[in-house]
């Protein structure tokens, strides 16, 4: 459910980011630093999220390393 709940965040802040659906600041990729701070969650709790949402192929990640949502960049 955490993860779950992470993802559901992500996609906010994702749709008001340029590219559209990518978590990117000033073109780069947000670090896990930055999406805690933006959900409420430490660096550490955050890497393990994301790590369960990636193995899970929930996220994709740029060349670049930025997470993007599929379905969000689709539409």
């Amino acid at each position: 459910m955490a993860a779950q709940g992470l993802w559901v965040n992500v996609l906010c802040i994702a749709h008001e980011c340029e590219p559209y659906g990518h978590l990117v600041v000033n073109g780069k990729p947000m670090s896990a630093a930055q999406i805690g701070r933006h959900t409420g969650l430490t660096e550490r709790e955050c890497v393990k999220l994301v790590a369960e949402l990636e193995d899970a192929g929930v996220l994709s990640r740029t060349e670049q390393g930025a997470i993007f949502s599929r379905r969000m960049v689709r539409d």
